[in-house]
């Protein structure tokens, strides 16, 4: 049966809140730009890395940040991203409002010397380690492919079952729904909605039970353009900064 896709991504912030507190959240980066990025975050005390000022290589991640603010930030979050050699800057400052949101993942995508759609952007991705069967796995795809391929349609097969993961169409820089699997679905199948033509990528992967995983479908490296799936299997902060 078709599931209604819903975009979990975190939109820009227009306002702030008002709870006289410290407010926190637990925060994860993924590069999908260029070599040697930092994704640094920025509060009204100071500025951090989030990846200890080394920077990502491409397809690198993280690992857990656990980001503290007061009254002043409340729940509006600052990033940007930089070359992790020359502090040359990559991405401008975005705030989200992560209102909420305990758990974040923030990701780098599109071309350092891109314009309009294809330009470097950071977008970031809710993610829930509750509230699923312990004999499933949870998944997410993020479509970070160039943006003239246009939409996405992803399924996950399985010998007996096949799931659509994007009734509709996954757009470019955004995310499906968390789905919660069977182990035995695990074959990523990509291609484009409405068409005949053979898929544009198929491959099959290893799944654990009761573990969250994220796709990106990308360009293999940031200087080569063939479509890649990416699979991460983040860890539970509650687990990892304990």
């Amino acid at each position: 049966m078709k599931k209604q896709l819903s975009i979990s991504l975190l939109t820009l912030c227009l306002f702030a809140c008002s709870d006289d507190e410290l407010y926190t959240t637990n925060a994860i980066a993924v590069n999908h730009l260029g070599p040697d990025v930092d994704v640094l975050y920025h509060n009204s005390d100071h500025s951090s890395s989030l990846t200890e000022l080394t920077g990502l290589q491409y397809g690198e991640i993280s690992n857990w940040n656990l980001l503290t603010q007061d009254t002043q930030d409340e729940t509006v979050y600052t990033f940007n991203a930089v070359d992790a050699n020359s502090q040359e800057q990559l991405i401008d400052k975005i705030s989200f409002d992560l209102s909420g949101i305990e758990n974040v993942l923030l990701f780098t995508y599109g071309k350092e010397s891109g314009v309009e759609q294809q330009k470097a952007t950071l977008r970031g991705l809710a993610l829930d380690f509750e509230d699923f069967s312990s004999e499933k796995y949870a998944l997410y795809v993020v479509h970070a492919y160039p943006a003239e391929l246009g939409e996405l349609a992803v399924t996950m097969n399985g010998a007996e079952q096949s799931v659509e993961l994007t009734e509709d169409g996954l757009g470019y820089g955004h995310a499906t729904t968390r789905f919660s699997l069977d182990p035995t679905i695990n074959q990523l199948e990509v291609s484009q909605p409405d068409t005949q033509n053979a898929p544009l990528l198929k491959e099959t992967f290893f799944f654990e039970p009761n573990t969250v995983n994220v796709i990106f479908i990308a360009p293999q490296a940031h200087n080569n353009n063939q479509i890649k799936a990416f699979k991460y299997t983040i860890n539970d902060p509650l687990n990892e900064l304990s």
